[in-house]
């Protein structure tokens, strides 16, 4: 974040948090996740696709201790090392 006194980086995130519950795009990515269980690999490959061709405002991740798939990915036609 790039903010040292945490009370501000706090206020930030919260602004930050605000901003994407009123522009929607929490919601898209609740159906999205809502319909994985259908197709997830088929939704998981255009979704990278896409991904792959729009400028990207933000990005979040999720970092776990929980095992990884037990065969290899791709993302964009490349191998997932990590």
């Amino acid at each position: 974040m790039g903010i040292e006194d945490p009370v501000q980086r706090l206020a930030a995130v919260h602004a930050q948090m605000e901003h994407l519950k009123e522009s929607g795009e929490a919601v898209a990515r609740d159906v999205l996740l809502g319909l994985s269980g259908f197709a997830r690999a088929m939704l998981l490959a255009l979704a990278l696709r896409a991904a792959t061709r729009v400028p990207q405002h933000s990005v979040n991740t999720v970092t776990t201790n929980v095992p990884g798939p037990q065969r290899a990915l791709f993302a964009a036609g490349r191998r997932m090392l990590e």
